[in-house]
C-alpha cells in the first residue's frame, strides 16, 4: 500500500467539511485553517473566550447592579463625566469582584438623572458663582480658597488651588527618606544651588555619594550636606565649578 500524502491545505478543507462551532454557545462555525494542523483547532472564535471580568459583569447584572457603562449609555454622558459626578449627583457606589467594578442601583441612576436635569437648567455664570459662594479651602491646609471656574462644571472642582497638588514620590524615594536620607532635588533646594552644579560637585566637596535602588538614585546624608554648605560657604558660589561628569543614570 502506497503511503499517502496530504497537505495542510488539503487536511484543513476536511475539517471544514466536518463543521466545528464556537464553544461559547453562540452557533457562530470555526474556520479550520492550515496553521491549526500544527497549533489545533481552537475551541472559541476571536473573542469569544470566557474572561473573568465578563463573568464578575454578568454576576453583576444578574443581581439587579448595573456597570459605569451601562449608566453612562442610559444617562447619555461620558464614562468620565459620570465618575466625576460621585460624590457629587449620587453616593459612591459599591465596589466589587478583583477589579473593583462599581455597582450601580437603579436608585442611584435616579438621582444622578434628576441632578442632571436640574443642572442643564442653570447657565454656566450662574452655575460658577452659586459654587463660589459656598468656601472651599484647599486640601493642602494652606488656607487659600479654590476659585471655581465654568470648566469645572464639566470637568469637576479641583480639590487643590494650582500648584499645591501633593508630591507623590515612588516608593524608592520614600524609603531613602525614612532611613533619613536625601535625594539630589532635596539637598539641591537646600542649598538653593541646581541639580547640575550639585552633581559637578561630586567627589569635590564631597564623597561620592551611595546609589541605591534599581535607578540608581544617589543618597545623601547630613554630613554630606555640611560638607557640602562649608565648602559653599568658603569659596563661594560664582567660582568656576569642576566640568561636568560624564552623562550617566539620573540620581
Amino acid at each position: 500500500m502506497k503511503p499517502t500524502f496530504q497537505t495542510a491545505i488539503e487536511w484543513a478543507q476536511l475539517e471544514n467539511a466536518r463543521g466545528y462551532h464556537c464553544a461559547c454557545g453562540c452557533g457562530a462555525s470555526i474556520k479550520v485553517a492550515a496553521c491549526h494542523r500544527y497549533k489545533g483547532i481552537p475551541r472559541y472564535r476571536t473573542g469569544h473566550h470566557p474572561n473573568r471580568m465578563t463573568k464578575e459583569v454578568k454576576a453583576i447584572r444578574d443581581g439587579g447592579g448595573l456597570t459605569s457603562h451601562q449608566v453612562a449609555q442610559l444617562l447619555g454622558i461620558g464614562r468620565t463625566t459620570l465618575l466625576r459626578l460621585e460624590g457629587v449627583a449620587y453616593e459612591k457606589p459599591k465596589r466589587v469582584a478583583r477589579r473593583s467594578i462599581r455597582v450601580f442601583t437603579p436608585e442611584m441612576v435616579a438621582k444622578a438623572k434628576a441632578w442632571l436635569a436640574d443642572t442643564s437648567q442653570v447657565t454656566s455664570d450662574e452655575w460658577v458663582r452659586q459654587a463660589n459662594l459656598k468656601a472651599r479651602p484647599c486640601a493642602c491646609g494652606c488656607g487659600q480658597l479654590i476659585r471655581v471656574l465654568p470648566r469645572h462644571r464639566s470637568a469637576g472642582i479641583p480639590s487643590y488651588s494650582r500648584g499645591h497638588n501633593p508630591a507623590r514620590p515612588s516608593k524608592e524615594v520614600k524609603a531613602i527618606r525614612e532611613a533619613g536620607g536625601m535625594t539630589t532635588h532635596q539637598v539641591a533646594r537646600m542649598l538653593g544651588i541646581g541639580r547640575s552644579t550639585l552633581l559637578r560637585l561630586e567627589g569635590v566637596a564631597y564623597e561620592k555619594a551611595r546609589r541605591v535602588a534599581r535607578r540608581g538614585i544617589r543618597v545623601f546624608t547630613p554630613e554630606m550636606v555640611a560638607k557640602l554648605r562649608a565648602w559653599l560657604a568658603a569659596r563661594g558660589k560664582g567660582l568656576p565649578l569642576p566640568a561636568a561628569p560624564s552623562p550617566g543614570r539620573k540620581g
